[in-house]
């Protein structure tokens, strides 16, 4: 494949197999509200390819609104020698992250035990008071 030359027009012509254009054909049929034009769909999926694909420079920055108590309290940590602000939220939230996924997969666990107990309960007693 040759590589790709500029880029000078805000138009691109995509050429399709029969195959692909099949499916496409049927995927709009399917979803008359979602989609306006093949153009779009195509659009779509090339973005949806691009943001998988590719590192945007914000990929790894995330907005999270902090209260002012807590922007003081984290001023205050950062003065104190604690690291910077980024350092210490991403150490908070790896915490709370870690507790959390924890707590899920001991409720799991538990779950999955009560249901144990409760299907040996019914193969046991499954012909209790048939007599």
């Amino acid at each position: 494949m040759a590589p790709l030359g500029p880029l000078t027009t805000n138009r691109l012509t995509v050429r399709l197999d029969p195959e692909r254009a099949a499916r496409i054909e049927y995927w709009a049929t399917e979803n008359p509200l979602k989609i306006k034009s093949y153009n779009q769909l195509i659009q779509e999926a090339l973005d949806e390819y691009l943001d998988r694909h590719t590192v945007s420079p914000t990929h790894d920055s995330m907005t999270i609104k902090v209260p002012q108590k807590v922007r003081e309290k984290l001023h205050d940590l950062q003065e104190d020698g604690y690291g910077n602000i980024d350092q210490i939220v991403s150490e908070a939230i790896l915490q709370h992250s870690t507790s959390k996924y924890r707590e899920e997969k001991d409720y799991q666990f538990l779950r999955n035990e009560v249901n144990t107990i409760s299907n040996r309960r019914k193969m046991l007693f499954s012909d209790y008071g048939s007599d």
